[in-house]
């Protein structure tokens, strides 16, 4: 999810948060380059594989892939009976890690 935006490349790709509606696992990949030519194909892009685990409500980011530089900030909401259970702001180093969404509210 991100803010409206008044240009293409106005936040470079970058994610304002990451809503997670509760009930079941689920995976998902993030992606981001420059988004103007071709440097994607030298590399110059950043993924992030993202799975959560409904059994523990965690958020598993792997570890950054590419020469692009990944986001260091996450705000993470996990949804729940149609609320936000969980809000936390996450920050990430590109290695793998794991963040807890149960029903608390905080920073990492």
């Amino acid at each position: 999810l991100s803010q409206a935006l008044t240009y293409a490349d106005e936040r470079q790709g970058e994610v304002s948060e990451i809503m997670i509606y509760d009930g079941a696992d689920g995976e998902f990949t993030l992606y981001n380059d420059a988004g103007d030519g071709y440097a994607y194909e030298n590399g110059e892009y950043s993924i992030i594989g993202l799975a959560y685990r409904h059994a523990d409500q965690t958020l598993c980011f792997e570890r950054a892939v590419g020469t692009y530089h990944h986001q260091e900030t996450f705000t993470l909401k996990r949804i729940a009976q149609g609320r936000v259970a969980c809000a936390v702001t996450a920050r990430y180093t590109g290695e793998a890690m794991t963040v807890s969404l149960a029903d608390n509210t905080g920073n990492l």
